[in-house]
């Protein structure tokens, strides 16, 4: 009797896990001889105010790049290929407006000041760079995507500089890989990431974000894993050594409204569809030739990749 009973017992053990949330492993995966295509649409809509003058900015951009692997080498690394395929972008400030398609690259400009921002299109349109890997895929080094920008003016450089810097861009590939949780998870678990995003002129926005794994969903006939995101914290800064005659010397910004998912395919390793969007507002300590003036800021980014 008593060894039916713990037969009895351990049936019922085994059974119970059935009702045990089903747990997940996600992983980037660097296959061998990959070849894939990303299409990346970036929007930004701001209104900057300086002493009551409001400074409207739109702009857009997409951009194609195609990645191609090559072999693991002995040491575990590989080194793969990257290369802007093309890029479109349009660019509106206070009335004035610019538009670059690497298409026809050679298209006569507009006349307006924002035309100084041609040669950097096409520098970037021309673009390509290695990524090398390592054993457990992370990024070693970026290397490459500063040299299309050689033959530019010094100025120009210079404010770009820490854009193109071959150790941020390592960083930031990583920062990238890390969206996905440390260990295995179940549908509800949530984790929280830090990212920084460096702009021109030596400023940053360093982000707070929550995810939360949401179960698969089917999608052109694939099971992929979907990932909700919100980001809940921003913070600015500007390096003291910045190029830009306007200073920003102090600011008080919040996340007024972010939403954003992430659909990774498990077989494949990477992620192979995400949306983001982040509405940001707030308040800014400005400093124009040590005179200081209030300021404002409201601004949106968008942006959404579809990789294959």
């Amino acid at each position: 009797m008593k060894r039916n009973t713990l037969t009895l017992a351990a049936v019922l053990l085994l059974s119970s896990t059935s009702w045990l949330p089903a747990q997940v492993k996600l992983e980037h995966k660097v296959l061998e001889g990959r070849k894939s295509t990303a299409n990346t649409y970036v929007k930004v809509d701001q209104t900057l105010t300086i002493a009551g003058m409001d400074i409207p900015t739109t702009s857009e951009q997409n951009i194609t790049s195609s990645e191609t692997n090559g072999k693991r080498q002995a040491d575990g690394t590989l080194v793969s290929e990257h290369k802007i395929e093309s890029l479109q972008s349009s660019v509106k400030v206070a009335g004035m407006e610019l538009n670059f398609d690497s298409v026809n690259a050679d298209a006569p400009p507009k006349g307006t000041p924002l035309d100084a921002l041609l040669d950097i299109f096409k520098a970037v349109a021309k673009s390509n760079w290695t990524v090398t890997y390592g054993q457990d895929n992370s990024v070693l080094s970026v290397k490459g995507r500063a040299d299309a920008l050689q033959d530019l003016p010094e100025a120009v450089r210079a404010a770009t500089a820490k854009q193109f810097d071959p150790d941020h861009l390592t960083e930031q590939a990583n920062q990238e890989l890390k969206v996905l949780p440390d260990g295995p998870v179940k549908q509800g678990d949530t984790w929280e990431r830090e990212s920084t995003k460096l702009f021109d002129s030596y400023q940053s926005m360093t982000f707070t974000t929550v995810y939360t794994y949401e179960g698969t969903i089917q999608k052109d006939g694939k099971s992929l894993d979907k990932i909700s995101a919100a980001t809940t914290k921003v913070s600015y800064a500007m390096g003291a050594d910045s190029p830009s005659p306007l200073k920003i010397v102090d600011s008080d910004l919040k996340v007024a409204e972010s939403s954003g998912t992430i659909l990774f395919d498990r077989a494949a390793g990477m992620i192979v569809d995400s949306k983001d969007k982040k509405h940001i507002s707030g308040s800014l300590k400005c400093e124009v030739n040590g005179m200081e003036l209030p300021g404002k800021l409201d601004l949106t980014f968008e942006t959404t990749t579809n990789r294959s």
